[in-house]
C-alpha cells in the first residue's frame, strides 16, 4: 500500500510536470469551459450556472469568469 501514498507536494507537482499548469489553473480552465457551454446552450441565469459549478456565491464566479475571459491588453496605459 505504500505505493499509493502521495504528499500534498506530489499533488501540486504532478499536474505541473504533466501539463505545465497548476491544478488550480486546470480546474479554473475546465470551470470556464463548462460555464461558456452552459451560457451558450441554455437559458439558465449566471447565478444558477455558478451554483451548478460549485460556487456558493455568484460574485465569486463572476470575478473568476471576468478575470479568465477578459481580453488582455497588449500595451500598458500611457500617462496623459
Amino acid at each position: 500500500m505504500d505505493a499509493y501514498r502521495y504528499s500534498a507536494f506530489d499533488f501540486r507537482r504532478i499536474p505541473l510536470m504533466l501539463t505545465g499548469q497548476t491544478a488550480q489553473q486546470i480546474i479554473h480552465e475546465k470551470v470556464i469551459e463548462k460555464a461558456k457551454e452552459r451560457l451558450s446552450t441554455t437559458e439558465l441565469t449566471i447565478s444558477v450556472i455558478a451554483y451548478e459549478l460549485g460556487f456558493e456565491y455568484s460574485q465569486s464566479f463572476n470575478k473568476l469568469f471576468k478575470a479568465k475571459t477578459k481580453p488582455k491588453r497588449n500595451r500598458p496605459k500611457q500617462n496623459l
